[in-house]
């Protein structure tokens, strides 16, 4: 009976434990702390003309222009394994720039430190004796006799590339009017800190400033209780506007640098009055009655920061309804992105009002 009930108990204990490690794999998959990514850049960037003298002869009217970029990322929690890779996309919003070339290129790498040696051996091994009574005499014998012993051996080592793995992969967008950038972790590349981007672009011949819209990704690996658990995910996000000049164009690094205040005018009033803005986002009573099918003309969209700065002005308008200080920082950001553009050597696009 003792025994009986011994094992029913160890039964229970056995499907409590069952059920706990099933419910624990759903409920609480993550058992290490996801990476924090904080990425950073300046707010305006020279450029340098470099266009070649054969260049400039082909195309007239055109001229090459150098931008580089440092993106630097800090590491604000978990652990620096288990970041899996960045991914940076950089566009022009009204696409007046054509990338020709860029860097990093795309490259793969191993993490052996040479060639792979293989090695094969093989040996063939023949014994033949006949003892002293005239008899054969298998050559695990005890008797003591004369015989012939033949050993043959080879040995071959062959060298093998070693496996490759991407660690920077990099190409065109929109249709050569954007760049991206994937920087893949490894033992050997590791991606905090700071990081140097080109990208040579061609422009008209009376180009002087322009700007860019730089998003920065960070992909993390979220740990699970088994690695078949782990899962990727977002974390770290950041968008940047960067103004450009033409280097020694005094004008041009005015009018980048009274871009750069615009935006951080706008970025602060809207801070200031975001809780003021969130209610007039809010869905209005007969949306939620459900008298309404849809957000009226007039609403403010809950991307109307993200629109304003990065989106073509011709088709990004100020809304109406934003509190009277925000509107006017964006009609200053506006009048800004205005003066910057005027410089791009292209027709400007009138901006949404």
């Amino acid at each position: 009976m003792d025994r009986l009930y011994g094992r029913r108990k160890a039964a229970t204990h056995l499907v409590y434990l069952a059920g706990w490690f099933v419910s624990a794999s759903f409920a609480a998959p993550v058992i290490a702390e996801l990476p924090r990514v904080v990425f950073d850049m300046p707010y305006a960037v020279s450029c340098r003309d470099v266009t070649p003298p054969e260049f400039a002869t082909a195309n007239p009217g055109d001229k090459l222009v150098e931008v580089k970029l440092g993106i630097s990322s800090l590491l604000q929690a978990g652990k620096e394994k288990d970041l899996a890779q960045y991914f940076i996309r950089l566009e022009t919003p009204q696409r007046t720039m054509e990338v020709m070339d860029f860097l990093p290129k795309s490259a793969r790498e191993s993490l052996h430190g040479g060639n792979t040696v293989v090695t094969k051996n093989s040996e063939t091994t023949f014994s033949l004796g006949i003892n002293i009574t005239g008899h054969y005499q298998a050559f695990t014998g005890t008797a003591v006799s004369p015989g012939i012993s033949q050993k043959n051996g080879t040995c071959v080592k062959v060298e093998m590339l070693p496996p490759l793995e991407t660690v920077t992969a990099s190409g065109t967008i929109l249709r050569g009017r954007g760049v991206y950038f994937k920087l893949k972790a490894s033992e050997r590349n590791l991606l905090e800190g700071e990081r140097d981007f080109a990208v040579i672009v061609r422009v008209p011949s009376g180009w002087r400033g322009d700007y860019l819209h730089v998003r920065c990704e960070a992909e993390g690996i979220a740990r699970g209780l088994v690695s078949s658990l782990d899962q990727p995910q977002l974390c770290g996000q950041r968008d940047f506007l960067i103004a450009l000049y033409l280097e020694g164009d005094t004008e041009a690094r005015r009018a980048a640098e009274e871009l750069s205040r615009a935006e951080v005018q706008l970025r602060k009033v809207a801070h200031f009055k975001a809780k003021e803005i969130q209610q007039r986002v809010a869905p209005s009573l007969s949306m939620q009655l459900g008298l309404s099918s849809g957000p009226s003309p007039s609403a403010i969209p809950a991307d109307w920061q993200a629109r304003l700065l990065f989106g073509h002005p011709s088709r990004a308008s100020i809304p109406k309804k934003l509190p009277r200080e925000v509107v006017q920082a964006a009609q200053e950001f506006r009048s800004s992105q205005h003066s910057l553009t005027r410089l791009s050597g292209w027709k400007v696009m009138t901006a949404a009002n």
